[in-house]
């Protein structure tokens, strides 16, 4: 299990950045991009039944489940 490291945090902010510029909505998502920045900070692909929650994410690796 990750905790919230420094690096996560840091990882959250710039991505809640990134999406806020782009006028994408960060308000009701903000564990889903915490779920996001851990697994950019740590190197690891995400395994989601939705790509709508994580798919304008920049440089996030994603697997569709089943």
């Amino acid at each position: 299990m990750f905790g919230i490291s420094r690096g996560v945090a840091k990882r959250n902010g710039q991505i809640r950045n990134v999406l806020r510029r782009q006028r994408r909505p960060i308000t009701h998502r903000a564990f889903n991009l915490l779920i996001a920045a851990t697994a950019l900070e740590h190197d690891l692909k995400l395994v989601t039944r939705n790509l709508d929650y994580y798919g304008d994410i920049p440089n996030l690796k994603l697997y569709e489940g089943r």
